[in-house]
């Protein structure tokens, strides 16, 4: 899968695609269905649960990391 990434605007509906990508995309894909994602302005994408946890780490009293042995002891 090919990707073109630009920034347009989007004027009653229509997705303005720049001149430079034009003729490629009308020989590549012409009447050919394609993926749209569009990035809204302001908006931040969701954020995963690996980020939540660290941002907002458990803190748990009287914890102990396990030592360098104990890590790689093999029962």
């Amino acid at each position: 899968m090919d990707t073109i990434e630009f920034l347009t605007k989007i004027e009653d509906g229509t997705i303005r695609v720049p001149k430079q990508y034009r003729r490629r995309l009308h020989e590549q894909i012409s009447d050919s269905l394609v993926r749209v994602i569009i990035y809204l302005p302001g908006e931040q994408p969701a954020s995963d649960f690996i980020e939540r946890i660290l941002a907002n780490p458990l803190r748990v009293h009287d914890f102990a990391p396990l030592g360098r042995d104990e890590t790689h002891e093999r029962s």
